[in-house]
């Protein structure tokens, strides 16, 4: 069982690309080992497993009837979250489910509950909650270095030719895909919510009728406003975030830098920083795991973040300012 002496053994469930920062995070992480890789796809599931003494299998069930394991992390299309979800809980498995750890709120609120019922962690896979460069920035807010935060404005576009196959599974696409981070990452830095969104959206990727371009304004409890501006139709790639305070702005630049008025706070190379946030992630996971700290992104936490996905989709539909439950 979890509790156990011995390394924390991870089921991961599913072989897509993020399965590989994943992967990677196990073998920085002490004793945290990977007892399996399921994916309906064998063949990318031997690929991420390699050389490793590890079990490939179709599924969670089958992965778990070959390896004893205490946790599972559940890197799926979001579609698949609940079930997978569920599934781990109830086989006595510890789980961090990648964001959006649930489609809606409703269903994240019967995840919890069943996390709570069988004593198991649930966490979501908010990296970036665990990046040095956001990890900077809340020193920096929590100390009062900009003052009172007025506005946040993102401006995250680049083009993407085709539509994956899962984009569909999930209404509303880009708000759930990059949304999660970019809503979760105000709401996490500021401590705050946002209390009505106005969003309009739009499909510019060839074959894809669901959602792959947004702009979304929002209300923030502080008085503030929120300005998110995402696309995949953007020929020229950018990806920049400014927390505009009453005392100084901070910038982060992708992920990879964070500066305070112009002087730069924090700069690496981009996958290195992702690298370290991954591996912060389930370090925090495996510690709770065991037994030590909650977790820093424990399931329930998202729950704001999904009422505001879920009030940015009735104003998509409606054209109208939606209030955020």
């Amino acid at each position: 069982m979890p509790d156990r002496s011995g390394p924390l053994r991870v089921v991961l469930v599913g072989a897509g690309r993020i399965a590989a920062d994943h992967v990677r995070a196990i073998d920085a992480v002490p004793d945290v080992e990977l007892a399996a890789v399921a994916d309906p796809d064998l063949g990318a599931a031997a690929a991420l497993a390699r050389d490793r003494p590890v079990v490939v299998a179709p599924d969670l069930a089958a992965a778990l009837a070959s390896a004893p394991a205490d946790a599972a992390i559940i890197a799926t299309p979001t579609a698949t979250h609940t079930r997978i979800g569920a599934e781990a809980l109830d086989a006595g498995l510890h789980a961090m489910i990648e964001k959006p750890v649930a489609p809606s709120r409703q269903e994240l609120r019967s995840l919890v509950a069943r996390a709570e019922g069988v004593g198991r962690v649930l966490v979501s896979g908010q990296v970036v909650r665990f990046l040095p460069t956001v990890s900077a920035a809340r020193t920096l807010l929590d100390s009062g270095a900009i003052g009172e935060v007025e506005q946040i404005v993102e401006r995250r576009v680049e083009h993407r030719a085709a539509a994956a196959p899962w984009w569909s599974d999930t209404d509303d696409f880009l708000l759930h895909h990059w949304g999660s981070h970019s809503i979760d990452l105000v709401l996490d830095l500021l401590g705050v919510r946002v209390t009505r969104v106005l969003c309009r959206g739009g499909s510019g990727v060839p074959g894809f009728d669901g959602l792959d371009s947004i702009n979304l304004l929002g209300d923030l409890s502080n008085g503030g406003r929120i300005a998110l501006n995402q696309s995949f139709s953007s020929r020229e790639p950018l990806h920049d975030l400014l927390v505009v305070g009453r005392a100084g702005t901070l910038l982060f630049s992708g992920y990879r830098s964070l500066a305070l008025d112009g002087r730069s706070i924090y700069s690496a190379d981009e996958s290195a920083v992702l690298a370290e946030g991954f591996r912060a992630q389930l370090a925090d996971f495996a510690t709770a795991a065991r037994g030590g700290a909650s977790p820093r992104a424990a399931a329930h936490t998202v729950d704001g973040c999904l009422a505001v996905i879920e009030a940015a989709s009735r104003s998509l539909r409606s054209g109208a300012v939606e209030a955020v439950g």
